[in-house]
């Protein structure tokens, strides 16, 4: 089942999450192993913001095997 979640509001935790300035933008094709504030312990964050906001659990390899913003959206409204 498909959970319903705002864009909008996905991307805001997001551009919150790697603590980007607001000149930064982020677009549903942005690469995030390609920002520089990407690293693991946004990784860990992102997962909690999914547990703790959307009630979806990832782990490790769901958080691998994603790339772009879309990636990371798809991954809690499949979940």
């Amino acid at each position: 089942m498909m959970k319903t979640i705002d864009k909008n509001e996905f991307l805001a935790h997001l551009h919150e999450l790697l603590e980007l300035e607001n000149r930064q933008t982020l677009g549903w094709d942005t690469r995030l192993l390609e920002i520089e504030e990407w690293d693991s312990l946004v990784a860990l964050s992102f997962m909690a913001l999914a547990k703790e906001e959307y009630d979806v659990e990832l782990g490790g390899d769901d958080i691998r095997g994603a790339e772009t913003v879309q990636d990371f959206y798809d991954l809690l409204v499949n979940a």
